[in-house]
């Protein structure tokens, strides 16, 4: 059934599609036009992943719910033209996916950093960067392949600025503070922040926590447990 809506999604002129399905449910609507405008934003998803080249997507392992990885392509699709990309914690690539397919609306490019070991999962050490491969396929031409930890990556490594980061590697509040501490300044001052398990993982939520306590950092949106910051504009006047 998915592969079918993805096939027809695909078929979908990009004019309706941008005027009539990238809308989200208005506020107050009835339930049954919520019903119509959730499913007229996934059909967009499911064509935005065809067209990038992704329709199996939903066979890929993940623990990233569906509601967060369409989150993630709606926001990687509103990045500006040559958008970059940066996802800390690949694991099997459902999220790259649909990171390279909103990001492909612009003609970006993703920095996948993993050492596809299962380091950060509770599982068994293996080597998983093969079918990570075969999973991304699809979108391999837009993937800068970084194996190793992000402890090590250097500034070197990374086309700057980065207008998307998503952070879902070790979820210790030490490995997220690290991660959060050096990809900020390579972020571009519109880009957005995301982090995943914001709100199950308790070295995650503290990290926002901090980031959010600083007063340098707004949440932009939360979906389930994925949320998304962005730089904020207000700064108080001075005492």
């Amino acid at each position: 059934m998915d592969h079918a809506v993805s096939e027809l999604a695909a078929a979908v002129p990009d004019s309706f599609a941008e005027k009539f399905l990238l809308r989200a449910p208005l506020r107050g609507a009835s339930k049954l036009f919520c019903n119509i405008g959730d499913s007229l934003d996934s059909f967009l998803v499911h064509r935005r992943l065809a067209r990038a080249g992704c329709n199996r997507t939903n066979r890929i392992p993940t623990w990233t719910g569906k509601s967060e990885l369409k989150t993630l392509l709606k926001l990687a699709a509103m990045c500006p033209v040559g958008a970059v990309g940066l996802e800390i914690g690949s694991y099997l690539g459902a999220s790259s996916c649909y990171l390279a397919a909103g990001l492909a609306r612009v003609g970006g490019s993703l920095i996948c950093v993993d050492t596809w070991n299962n380091d950060a999962v509770n599982m068994n050490r293996v080597d998983v960067f093969s079918e990570f491969s075969r999973n991304t396929a699809g979108v391999k031409h837009r993937l800068i392949i970084i194996r190793g930890r992000s402890i090590d990556l250097t500034d070197a490594q990374v086309r700057k600025p980065i207008n998307i980061i998503f952070i879902d590697g070790d979820h210790s509040y030490e490995a997220v503070r690290a991660d959060a501490e050096k990809v900020v300044p390579w972020l571009a001052p519109e880009g957005f922040l995301i982090f995943h398990d914001a709100c199950t993982y308790q070295g995650v939520s503290r990290t926002v926590g901090e980031l959010l306590a600083s007063g340098d950092w707004m949440i932009h949106e939360l979906v389930d447990s994925l949320m998304c910051l962005k730089r904020a504009n207000f700064r108080p006047p001075p005492m």
